[in-house]
């Protein structure tokens, strides 16, 4: 194998084949959240690829093109030149992000999925069953899962409404234009392929409401979903260990599509309601750890005037005593969310064992 990846791989610590396979594996993942006439965007913020050079991507791209036959075209972007050293943010141009937009053709699904999945010493055009990572999953259901919360309260024969963007997942205006695309691509998939919905009708705004109604294949694609993303969780929790560090054992908090609060993937910790002001900000915070967070953040980025004070939420959230202070610190004014901790971190704290 060692001859297929030559003079592709430039300037990285990883193994040529381990960036192969990282850039074939992207590819699959976005063809599984979109209808496949979709052209597929690679975007260096992903952070599958932000360590890998433009360059070597443009290579693999042409690769995959050329020698295997598996990509129809793509399109670059007009700023490869600099991309590896890319100009400073500005207030005019905050956020510089540049990518590449794939398609491929009728082969491609299959040959990654033997590329990846089975031996990858050759391409194979028999149909193979599609195998889906526990993140596209995570897409696909979640999605699912709103608007089957929706339904519940939705009249029979309305037209289901759900947001275009939650503004709790996105810090600024690109991520909600990147977050409005991928919503976009799963409700295609969602209309086109599987028939679960029609008759969607896109708002004009990102402040606006995507409205539809339930298609033929509605409960068929959302029985299926929801078995493949419970088999791939219980099994990635199956095979999951604590992970170890230098500092010792780390715990994380994990939110999960269903609105889940678990500690290290296993302890229910809450289950906020949909929408409302606890899952609002417990959202926020979980996407935005590590770092101080302010109440008026938390308002103008996520459009709601917050009813209660930020400690009354944690405790809403029964996030309390040896939780709450190993992974919190919150006054009525800010809360930063630490996430994961060590071991060494808890001793520091005076906590033993956190408690739930």
């Amino acid at each position: 194998m060692g001859s297929l990846f030559k003079d592709v791989m430039k300037k990285t610590e990883k193994k040529p084949k381990e960036i192969f396979e990282t850039v074939v594996e992207t590819i699959l993942d976005e063809l599984t959240v979109r209808p496949k006439k979709d052209e597929i965007p690679l975007d260096f913020k992903n952070p599958r690829l932000v360590d890998i050079e433009p360059f070597t991507v443009l290579k693999i791209l042409e690769k995959l093109q050329f020698d295997f036959g598996v990509i129809k075209k793509f399109d670059s972007p007009p700023s490869l030149s600099y991309v590896s050293n890319p100009p400073e943010p500005t207030p005019e141009n905050p956020v510089i992000y540049n990518t590449f937009y794939v398609e491929v053709n009728e082969k491609f699904e299959n040959w990654a999925n033997y590329f990846l999945y089975a031996d990858g010493s050759k391409v194979v055009v028999d149909k193979i069953e599609r195998k889906y990572t526990r993140k596209s999953l995570e897409k696909i259901w979640g999605l699912l899962y709103e608007i089957e919360n929706k339904r519940g309260i939705t009249l029979k024969g309305d037209d289901i409404s759900i947001p275009q963007v939650h503004f709790s997942k996105a810090r600024n205006e690109r991520e909600a234009i990147d977050y409005s695309k991928d919503r976009l691509s799963l409700l295609r998939k969602l209309e086109y392929e599987e028939y679960a919905i029609k008759d969607v009708v896109w708002p004009d705004d990102f402040h606006g409401y995507i409205t539809f109604k339930l298609g033929s294949g509605y409960y068929d694609a959302y029985n299926f979903y929801k078995e493949e993303y419970e088999k791939v969780a219980k099994e990635y929790e199956a095979n999951k260990s604590l992970e170890q560090t230098k500092d010792g054992p780390v715990y994380k908090i994990i939110y999960t599509p269903n609105r889940e609060i678990l500690l290290d993937g296993r302890y229910l910790i809450a289950k906020p309601n949909f929408e409302s002001e606890n899952e609002t900000v417990f959202t926020y915070i979980y996407n935005n750890p590590n770092r101080r967070i302010t109440r008026k953040e938390i308002e103008e980025k996520t459009k709601k005037i917050l009813t209660k004070t930020l400690p009354n939420i944690l405790d809403k959230l029964r996030i309390k005593g040896d939780l709450k202070e190993a992974f919190f610190t919150v006054s009525s004014e800010a809360v930063e969310f630490r996430n994961p901790v060590t071991q060494e971190m808890l001793e520091k704290l005076g906590i033993k064992r956190i408690k739930i």
